[in-house]
């Protein structure tokens, strides 16, 4: 898949063996750093990376939404190891970490997350070690963006490093990795990617080629995901929306995501809800108000996504995770400038996105 390097350095490959990719990428004897969770150590996927490249660290005490301090205590161990590739192999934690790691190994500060992100007003970072994304879910599109989310929860606070040089050098998609997901985290997975496609496209820094981007995973998204639901085995079906994933990343490497986001960071702060829930609940809302002014070129598009959205039963999927209990009075929480701010409508209540029929 090519994409022009001026919009997005990270190279795109779509294979069926990410190993094979590896191995023409990486030398055999090259000092590498592994990223990923123990599901895939014990699916016996690290032992097959092992086995080709002699000198690869792991690390993969992962926990979901990356913690600040939790990853600070950890880079001590291996700033010294001088690692000429890091490999994310993971979903959008494990790619969070990774990216964190990248930059952070390289700083001289004893606590480069705490430092940067939390006690600077402006981040510093110089440089960073080669990147490698595998992604096995489909929704961040953070293997072709650079960001990483970080989380504070001593002070109920979301933060992002944002660094323009933080593009991993390579995205490897196979989609045989994402053939485990179980049901629940393939819905919540590829409703992730559908907001960061509709968030790219009602927001002030849309371009033409964002919109491509966007418009593209949404009809892939809208073509097979709940096909996906309900044949969670298709390869198939598992490809077209680890694309429509990657391809909603490229839409929001250039615009970042609105106001659906800001509004999920302290639903999931307070109830551990997963992101791609938490950002999309909001949606068929938002999408009711968008539409009427979209462009031409996108209502049909949308009008479809908005059909699949109403079948969501979103109501029973935000209820298992608060118990039924009010969640308006986090309002005051929901309004981060960087985020809200890209909104294309001025908010005059968030509280109409809030309420599930």
């Amino acid at each position: 898949m090519e994409v022009n390097k001026e919009y997005n350095p990270t190279e795109i490959i779509q294979t069926n063996n990410y190993l094979q990719e590896l191995s023409t990428l990486l030398k055999t004897d090259e000092k590498i750093l592994l990223i990923t969770s123990p599901g895939f150590i014990k699916r016996g996927e690290v032992k097959k990376l092992n086995e080709v490249f002699e000198h690869m660290d792991i690390f993969s005490d992962i926990r979901p939404n990356p913690e600040i301090e939790h990853l600070d205590n950890h880079f001590k161990n291996y700033q010294a190891k001088n690692y000429s590739c890091i490999i994310a192999l993971g979903g959008g934690s494990v790619m969070d970490s990774a990216k964190a790691f990248a930059v952070a190994l390289l700083s001289e500060l004893s606590k480069p997350l705490e430092e940067n992100l939390i006690h600077n007003s402006e981040q510093k970072w110089d440089q960073k070690i080669k990147l490698i994304a595998i992604p096995t879910t489909s929704g961040t599109g953070s293997e072709v963006t650079p960001f990483a989310t970080m989380w504070d929860t001593n002070t109920f606070k979301k933060y992002s490093i944002a660094y323009a040089g933080l593009y991993p050098e390579y995205a490897i998609l196979d989609a045989s990795l994402t053939l485990t997901l179980p049901r629940r985290l393939t819905l919540h997975t590829g409703l992730d990617a559908i907001s960061h496609s509709l968030e790219s496209l009602w927001n002030k820094n849309k371009t033409k080629e964002s919109q491509y981007f966007a418009l593209e995973s949404l009809k892939l998204a809208n073509k097979s995901f709940l096909n996906l639901l309900d044949n969670l085995e298709n390869l198939e079906l598992r490809k077209d929306m680890q694309l429509s994933s990657t391809l909603a990343g490229l839409a929001i490497s250039k615009t970042r995501t609105a106001i659906a986001h800001s509004i999920s960071y302290p639903m999931t702060l307070e109830f551990d809800i997963p992101h791609g829930l938490a950002c999309s609940f909001t949606l068929p809302k938002i999408l009711e108000q968008y539409i009427n002014i979209a462009e031409e070129i996108e209502r049909d598009t949308l009008a479809v996504t908005s059909a699949l959205l109403k079948l969501v039963d979103f109501k029973a999927e935000i209820e298992s995770y608060t118990n039924g209990k009010d969640y308006l009075f986090l309002q005051n929480k929901m309004f981060t400038k960087e985020r809200a701010g890209n909104f294309l409508f001025p908010i005059d209540s968030i509280e109409k996105y809030l309420k599930l029929d």
